[in-house]
């Protein structure tokens, strides 16, 4: 028997009766299935001065690099400048992605992040709203640590993580309340409005 492939068709050669061919062609049908991934990029920095890497632009990049490299196509992006990230209050496109989630406004696998602390820095928050969108099979990816949320190892990391994020948040506050509790007890100013009513003077020294 002899095998041959040509445009979709398989042939089969039989060899019978002292070398005569029987030719039998058999329509082959070829399914493609559909490899791609979808997905919605969520960014957000939480004020309008950002260190190198974290700004709106350098989260979405990263996000787009990923996608390209494991073959997910990015359908929207969803963004919250100056927004905290202790709580999904005020966080206005955040609450609109996943009510688009949860509604089928938009159909995607995947939420992809530059890192988890994107989504969120309140564990709870973070917990709680993983929970929401698994229920409607979508997953979150964290693009910079490598994390897919429907994998059971990154689950366990991404728990722990949304837990130091929070720490680090706790930590970020403090030392800015120490650092304002320090100018204050220096008479230097903390930044902000006045109070009404008061005058501000630059004093120089006498000569």
């Amino acid at each position: 028997m002899f095998y041959q492939d040509y445009s979709h068709r398989v042939v089969l050669f039989y060899t019978h009766n002292g070398g005569a061919y029987d030719i039998i062609t058999i329509r082959r049908t070829v399914i493609t299935m559909e490899d791609t991934k979808r997905a919605v990029a969520y960014v957000r920095v939480s004020t309008h001065m950002q260190v190198d890497g974290y700004s709106l632009d350098a989260q979405k990049a990263s996000i787009e690099r990923y996608a390209r490299a494991h073959d997910i196509e990015i359908v929207k992006v969803y963004k919250d400048e100056g927004r905290s990230g202790k709580s999904i209050a005020g966080r206005e496109d955040f609450i609109n992605m996943l009510n688009d989630i949860e509604s089928g406004a938009v159909t995607v696998d995947y939420i992809i992040v530059y890192k988890l602390s994107r989504f969120g820095r309140n564990s709870a928050d973070v917990l709680k709203s993983l929970q929401r969108i698994q229920l409607h099979n979508v997953n979150l990816i964290c693009a910079d640590e490598g994390l897919n949320s429907e994998h059971a190892y990154s689950k366990l990391m991404l728990t722990v993580l949304s837990a130091v994020a929070e720490l680090e948040r706790e930590n970020i506050v403090e030392q800015t309340m120490s650092g304002r509790k320090q100018k204050a007890a220096e008479g230097r100013w903390n930044g902000g409005f006045p109070p009404t009513d008061t005058l501000l003077m630059r004093t120089t020294s006498s000569k």
